[in-house]
């Protein structure tokens, strides 16, 4: 899955962002290829999800615990794609230019 970049906004301007790595790991070749099939939907589903809930998430925490947003992810595929498609969620945080963040709070 290719990273996805999400924007952070505060005062409607953009105060950085986050880059996460997201590794989704199954347990057949069918499932491969149904999440191959389906990865443009998956990748839109975790991007508006992580886009509103991110901030939220960063308001109370300094800094982003992979298996919180393991758990929200695996939570919003199997609710909104299909259930049991992906077996497990990896999630790394590549990179975060929120430097303005913690001076816009």
């Amino acid at each position: 899955m290719e990273p996805i970049v999400v924007p952070l906004f505060y005062g409607g301007k953009v105060t950085g962002n986050i880059q996460l790595k997201i590794q989704l790991q199954v347990d057949s070749i069918l499932q491969k290829q149904k999440v191959m099939r389906l990865l443009p939907k998956i990748s839109d589903v975790f991007l508006r999800d992580l886009y509103d809930y991110l901030p939220r998430y960063l308001r109370s925490n300094d800094r982003i615990n992979p298996l919180d947003i393991k758990q929200r992810l695996m939570h919003r595929l199997n609710t909104s794609v299909e259930e049991g498609l992906v077996s497990d969620i990896t999630v790394k945080t590549l990179s975060t230019g929120d430097e303005n963040r913690k001076n816009s709070k």
